[in-house]
């Protein structure tokens, strides 16, 4: 019996541990292919590097974890896999004005940046990235699902039994094809799924080690009309000096929307003016980079956050990512999990 096809869309957490989880419990029953728009995983885990040449890296997305009690316990073993493999260590660094935890909540970071964690899951899941693939519709047909894309400017397809979309849900109620009969019954519930927005500029210093006048590792503020976390990143994640200093700064909401449409060349100046005047003692940068997180948190989960949506059974399609839960490494956790369920359900007998 041939394996059934199962492409996912989205090569962020969900995606990628979605993937090894499929993979863990069907083996060769299944072939996985991830289709992602970017040029390599991570999603809103994104990690970016200096220059080709260059060791520097910082984080524009996703900044650490934070696991609580309740969380940690549940998802034990994820944790500890990811700690016994060091693609997460415990954060030692010092995080001013992070909001109060519960008692007993443990906090990671990722010492070769945040990107590491759905690398890893791909990684178990045997490598099916193909990166630089962008999803425009799908369409159905004799129970085979035809998904359509555009890859460095060239028309792409994969024809599939069962297709996962990780997807920010405003991107997916975007899809073109017949898909959108599938999400009818749902679209006003998916509407009112809402996300923020904001900018994350990063900073290069390759010939310095440390920053002057400069204490913390990380720093929320409040208050600010443009700044709202600032991240010392190389401190952060406790890399080698010798390889210089990154930093990374997260806008507000407020300022995010009120630039969104706006050009980096506009944007950017305004950000980094705000940061020199907030750290005067901070020296010129070599290099920068500036990301715009359209979808940035979810601030409004679908209804009763089921961790995913099945939208349609023959052939299958299934909705998730933090849009059905929420926006941290747990809540990927939790939409991973219930695609599993959903897959065990609905395929155990096809396969």
């Amino acid at each position: 019996m041939k394996p059934l096809k199962v492409l996912v869309v989205g090569a962020g957490v969900t995606g990628s541990l979605t993937s090894c989880l499929l993979k863990r419990a069907f083996n060769d029953q299944i072939s996985v292919l991830v289709w992602d728009k970017s040029r390599g995983a991570g999603g809103r885990m994104s990690t970016s590097r200096m220059n080709r040449d260059s060791n520097l890296t910082l984080d524009l997305g996703a900044q650490y974890i934070s696991a609580s009690t309740d969380y940690a316990l549940k998802h034990e073993k994820y944790y500890q896999e990811l700690l016994d493999s060091n693609v997460i260590q415990p954060l030692k660094g010092e995080i001013e004005g992070m909001r109060n935890a519960d008692d007993g909540t443990l906090h990671y970071v990722t010492p070769n940046g945040s990107s590491s964690i759905p690398k890893y899951f791909l990684e178990k899941a045997g490598n099916p990235l193909q990166a630089s693939s962008h999803l425009q519709n799908i369409d159905i047909k004799e129970n085979t699902i035809t998904a359509h894309g555009i890859s460095n400017d060239e028309e792409i397809t994969s024809n599939t039994d069962v297709i996962i979309l990780t997807l920010p849900v405003i991107q997916m109620l975007n899809l073109k094809g017949d898909i959108q009969k599938m999400l009818e019954p749902y679209r006003n519930k998916l509407k009112e799924v809402k996300y923020s927005s904001r900018y994350a500029l990063g900073l290069f210093y390759p010939e310095i080690n440390e920053l002057p006048d400069i204490t913390w590792s990380a720093k929320y503020v409040s208050d600010h009309p443009c700044l709202r976390y600032i991240s010392i990143d190389t401190k952060k994640r406790q890399e080698a000096t010798s390889n210089g200093v990154s930093l990374v700064v997260h806008t507000s909401i407020p300022f995010s929307m009120k630039h969104l449409e706006h050009s980096f060349n506009h944007v950017q100046p305004i950000i980094e003016d705000y940061l020199y005047k907030y750290l005067p003692s901070l020296p010129k940068h070599s290099s920068s980079k500036l990301l715009r997180w359209r979808y940035s948190q979810v601030t409004s989960s679908y209804d009763n956050q089921p961790g995913c949506l099945v939208i349609n059974t023959s052939p299958l399609v299934i909705l998730a990512g933090d849009g059905f839960t929420h926006s941290n490494f747990d809540g990927c956790v939790d939409s991973a999990e219930a695609v599993l369920e959903q897959m065990k359900q609905h395929l155990t007998n096809k396969i």
